[in-house]
């Protein structure tokens, strides 16, 4: 083709004659040099349209689809591949969720603008809890450009101001979810503009925000009817005023969270629960821990007002005895999570009467009880009512290794299988632990013990009779019955700090009631034999297990088997019921040994 075009311009050359034979050459070689370059061009244009990828050739609106599939932090990283990606990445319906929580830390503020700036009215979640990088100017910018948003979380985002909060809470009509929990820019400003504009709000945490007083508190009770939830911690200043508002314009409060309201009294919780008693009993979840001024008093007015409480937290509430729960405990029994923790009044006649009339409860919480001890635990469990008993935390008690063995035992063996193997030993001949002798009888009702009514029946007393046979018949069944829901049950128990508990109890526990029974253990000992060998051995040996000096802020791993996989994470802490356990630094261990913290037997 390029010959053939530069024959053309030889010809035309020719006719105009010798005179301009110089001028022609020249245009002849332009000519060529642009074909040159043409032909190039459109070969190099023809060699990119066969390499793109089908990807590309893929419509945009089924490329968006597809890069909605990507979490954010890898949608945030296609943005530096092309133009294209770029384009597509940051279009606004792949934004409708924003939660930056993974990588709080490392996005700039002004991605975190930009994101909320192309998803626009799009945008219906936004979470930048953490992001102290977040400024004032950036939630105003937000708030111009995103009037849809449903939840916003702005916990710990301690660069925005209380004027900027007010800005975003304006132009924020469709709120159902807000969290300014942990700011101290919230005032009671900020809460008379919630009151003012989000009258559908329906969950809110105002936690540790301290420059709260009771008057906000109202202001947020009188605008937001259609809360469900409600969060205070840390909120000194709750009078009986206050609560009695609370409990009259809160008609659909299910959750009520006052940890650490130190200034609440027994007169203020009786105000509200006396009010949202007449209005609508929907309170299912109550968090008081940590307020120290309440009494058995309040335990009575729980006990009268809230006959659909699920969840009840009391941690901390160290006026509490035992005469209060055994008040509580036959009248409320609907309670499936309680949390005792740091109660050093209570005893045994707590967890008994607990156990003698919680029949939904599934997690109890008795760490730093130190009047607990294994004749309530060995109540609770085999004696009581508790049938769906799931998880035990027992940390810093002073129970010992005997409660884990006999839980584990009760756990795999019905009482029936106990007495027929009794029967048969010789008497005085029994190598059982004295901690497996036969228990006292088991109530009809008990949460483990399904065979007590049905004992053994021997050869000699089986009897032809049609009916007694058919009798026979149905108990076997029954127990059948009993027995498959008994091994379908699975209890977690959780005795960190115990320096009563050993690694021999423990294990021997797992062998014989695992997978059934978890048990979480620190270990309180050393055993400086093994020190060199832990040493040498970094990455842990699945042949034997070793006890380390050296472990002191790595957590052990032990399943229910011989040989037990080792696992070390130095970062790792247990924190049970969401809140991290208060550990003295310096503890006594068994047999008068120092206390190892973070090594933990699972």
């Amino acid at each position: 083709m390029v010959s053939l075009l530069i024959q053309n311009a030889t010809d035309i050359t020719a006719i105009k004659g010798p005179a301009t034979t110089t001028t022609t050459k020249t245009t002849t070689s332009t000519t060529t040099t642009q074909l040159q370059r043409s032909v190039v061009v459109t070969t190099t244009t023809e060699t990119i349209t066969e390499s793109i990828s089908p990807f590309l050739r893929l419509p945009d609106e089924l490329q968006i689809r597809i890069f909605g599939q990507l979490p954010a932090k890898e949608l945030l990283k296609a943005t530096a591949v092309c133009q294209k990606w770029k384009r597509l990445a940051f279009d606004g319906s792949l934004w409708t969720k924003i939660d930056v929580t993974p990588f709080y830390s490392a996005i700039p503020s002004e991605q975190l603008l930009r994101l909320g700036v192309a998803a626009g009215k799009f945008l219906r979640v936004v979470n930048f809890r953490g992001c102290v990088q977040l400024t004032g100017h950036g939630l105003r910018t937000l708030s111009d450009h995103c009037p849809n948003v449903q939840v916003l979380h702005l916990k710990d985002c301690r660069g925005i101001s209380t004027h900027s909060i007010a800005c975003f809470l304006n132009n924020a009509s469709q709120l159902r979810v807000l969290d300014l929990s942990g700011l101290d820019t919230v005032k009671d400003s900020t809460l008379t503009v919630v009151g003012q504009q989000l009258n559908h709000l329906e969950k809110l945490n105002i936690g540790w925000c301290r420059n709260l007083t009771g008057q906000g508190v109202q202001a947020v009770a009188r605008g937001c009817p259609e809360l469900t939830c409600l969060k205070l911690n840390g909120c000194p200043q709750l009078t009986e005023s206050t609560m009695t508002i609370l409990g009259k314009h809160l008609t659909r409060l299910s959750h009520l969270c006052l940890g650490s309201c130190t200034g609440l009294s027994d007169n203020a919780l009786l105000a509200f629960l006396v009010q949202k008693e007449q209005e609508q009993p929907l309170l299912s979840h109550l968090n008081l821990s940590n307020c120290a001024r309440l009494s058995d008093a309040s335990l009575r007015h729980i006990a009268l007002h809230c006959r659909k409480l699920t969840h009840l937290e009391l941690a901390g509430c160290v006026l509490l005895t035992d005469q209060g729960f055994c008040y509580l405990a036959p009248r409320l029994r609907t309670l499936m999570h309680l949390d005792l923790e740091d109660l050093q009044q209570i005893t045994g006649i707590t967890v008994k009467s607990l156990a003698n009339h919680q029949p939904n409860l599934r997690r109890l919480c008795l760490s730093n009880c130190t009047q607990i001890a294994d004749d309530a635990i060995t109540h609770l469990v085999l004696h009581g009512v508790c049938h769906q008993l799931q998880h035990l935390e027992l940390d810093n008690c002073t129970v010992t290794d005997d409660a884990l063995d006999t839980i584990a035992v009760f756990l795999t063996q019905p009482p029936s299988q106990q007495q027929q193997q009794q029967e048969q030993e010789p008497e005085g001949s029994s190598s059982t632990p004295a901690i497996l002798s036969p228990q006292p009888p088991l109530s009809a009702d008990s949460a483990f013990s399904f065979f007590s009514s049905s004992p053994p029946v021997s050869a000699s007393t089986h009897s032809t009779d049609p009916l007694t046979h058919s009798e026979e018949q149905q108990k076997k069944k029954k127990i059948q019955k009993e027995e498959k829901l008994r091994m379908s049950r699975k209890l977690s128990v959780e005795v960190l700090d115990c320096s009563n508990i050993t690694e021999k109890g423990v294990r021997s526990a797992l062998a014989k009631a695992s997978p059934m029974l978890t048990i979480k253990s620190f270990y309180s000992w050393r055993d400086e034999q093994f020190v060199e060998e832990e040493n040498d051995e970094e990455e842990g040996n699945e042949e034997e297990d070793v006890i380390s000096l050296n472990l002191r802020d790595q957590p052990r791993v032990l399943r229910g088997r011989r040989n037990s996989t080792i696992h070390h994470n130095t970062r790792r802490r247990y924190n049970t019921i969401g809140r991290q356990r208060r550990r003295p630094d310096i503890a006594t261990g068994a047999a008068g040994q120092p206390h190892v913290a973070n090594c933990i037997i699972l």
